[in-house]
């Protein structure tokens, strides 16, 4: 009697690979930068030394806050007391392994008070909801926008009212694993010499 079905089958079961396989457990914030990893691999078979090194161990820097707040109405004399120490890692940074920074380019933010040069910073734990600022990847390039989702409409839209040829940017709910991230902070870029 034949076998038809059952045991091994001539290019079934796991293709072979010259390197060792282990199972790890990831936290699910960072599984679309690791999916994103292992598919670059896939495909190329070979990635630069620096795409597997791990982030560099956090510095802190700690610097002054002084405890009176900067009037911004009528001067008045400063106490010039130190409160305690900030390190803007901890202030500007809630997760660590989820975030990362972008130098804001281009006009399309204005109205909400982000220019070209500012410093966005990302968080990609954060799930994006209706109103968020995000990061998404449109056309193979990121852009940031605000994300909008009410009635039926899901798009990304900017906050330049003084240029008409900036508009909404579909963007179907099924399509948000292309948001890489929410902007949870904006460092703003105030140097004189600001281009």
């Amino acid at each position: 009697m034949d076998k038809t079905h059952g045991g091994a089958r001539l290019g079934s079961g796991r293709k072979p690979s010259p390197y060792e396989t282990v199972v790890r457990r990831v936290p699910q914030p960072i599984t679309p930068a690791l999916d994103e990893l292992i598919e670059r691999f896939r495909q190329a078979q070979e990635l630069p030394a620096t795409a597997l090194r791990p982030a560099p161990a956090p510095i802190r820097l700690e610097l002054p806050l002084y405890g009176e707040a900067v009037p911004m109405g009528f001067p008045s004399p400063a106490q010039g007391y130190i409160e305690k120490y900030l390190d803007l890692n901890e202030f500007l940074v809630s997760n660590p392994p989820a975030t990362f920074f972008l130098a804001a380019e281009g006009d399309s933010l204005v109205d909400l008070g982000i220019f070209g040069g500012d410093i966005l910073v990302v968080d990609r734990s954060i799930e994006p909801k209706h109103r968020h600022l995000v990061i998404a990847a449109v056309d193979g390039e990121f852009t940031a926008k605000t994300l909008y989702r009410r009635g039926g409409v899901c798009e990304l839209r900017p906050a330049n009212a003084a240029n008409p040829d900036y508009r909404p940017i579909p963007f179907p709910q099924a399509e948000d694993d292309r948001i890489v991230g929410v902007i949870v902070w904006v460092i703003k870029n105030v140097r004189p010499d600001r281009r």
